[in-house]
């Protein structure tokens, strides 16, 4: 059965005190942290050695469910570090295309990546209320724009099943951005590897740019 349970993601700094950046109609994600530094570290696991794909299919755990489109998608909550609104976004010439620009996160500047384009959805004007998931990719954080945040679930492992035991076999070598699938009483859920975002290409072209940038180039 999943549960729902109660997030610890401190609010994000455009966030107003009373409610959390969420979709209109669903549940916030209360924090305890107004004011986090930059250079704080995700919260980890006992077990947070492990990647987060072979510690959900072996564990189960908490993931952040959300939407981009008409799908849900889920995030492990580890890799979720604050939930904000959308801010002003500065542009990065050089950047791949999925990312929109840079950010301005408590002084840290940080790409901006739309889960419209990551995810081929059409795309849609933002507003003031638009959700934005701060994660870490690896060791860069980044903000992920998605259209609206559901809230948190705890699902236990029997629940979470590998891609390759779902997807077809002439998908299986490519699982794209895919870390499990979740059953739930009314369909799937893509439970999303945030390391496998961005692509190594664009990672690389990610950080040139983000170099040109801090140089002033």
């Amino acid at each position: 059965m999943v549960r729902r349970k109660a997030s610890t993601l401190p609010p994000g700094p455009s966030a107003p005190p009373e409610a959390n950046p969420v979709g209109k109609g669903q549940p916030g994600i209360p924090g305890d942290d107004p004011s986090p530094a930059p250079s704080s570290t995700v919260p980890r696991s006992k077990a947070a050695g492990r990647s987060n794909k072979g510690l959900l299919l072996s564990a189960g755990g908490a993931v952040l469910a959300f939407t981009v489109g008409d799908q849900r998608y889920g995030l492990p909550v580890e890799s979720v570090r604050q939930i904000i609104e959308m801010v002003a976004i500065t542009p990065l010439p050089g950047a791949p295309e999925v990312v929109l620009g840079v950010i301005n996160y408590h002084g840290q500047v940080i790409p901006l990546i739309d889960m419209r384009l990551r995810l081929l959805e059409p795309p849609q004007p933002y507003t003031l209320r638009t959700p934005i998931l701060i994660v870490r990719l690896g060791e860069r954080l980044a903000g992920l724009v998605v259209d609206m945040v559901i809230g948190v679930l705890e699902l236990p492992p029997q629940q979470v099943q590998d891609p390759m035991e779902i997807l077809p076999r002439e998908l299986a070598p490519q699982p794209l951005y895919l870390a499990a699938f979740a059953p739930l009483p009314d369909g799937l859920l893509p439970i999303l590897e945030p390391e496998a975002l961005l692509h190594q290409r664009e990672i690389r072209a990610l950080s040139r740019a983000m170099s040109h940038q801090r140089r002033g180039e």
